[in-house]
């Protein structure tokens, strides 16, 4: 699991791509993602200073865990099998 708090840390203090890989255990994507999204929010690091756990989990939202309780059943009287 990326610990994108970890990320935004480093971020804030100006430490490279490799560097933060490398401390993070992440990848370059996960980086660059971090990045875009610190940038689309304008936050600062005083405003990182102040978020918890669950405010910095709230801007990278995993849709893994959403599952979808509306999944349609096929009608299978209405499906047609053909051999090959």
């Amino acid at each position: 699991m990326v610990d994108h708090s970890a990320i935004m840390s480093l971020m804030f203090k100006h430490r490279s791509y490799t560097e933060i890989t490398a401390s993070a255990n992440c990848s370059r994507r996960d980086v660059s993602m971090v990045k875009k999204t610190i940038e689309a929010g304008a936050i600062t690091a005083e405003q990182f200073g102040t978020m918890s756990k669950t405010d910095t989990a709230a801007l990278f939202p995993d849709g893994r865990s959403n599952v979808s309780s509306e999944y349609a059943q096929p009608d299978f009287s209405k499906v047609e099998y053909s051999p090959r």
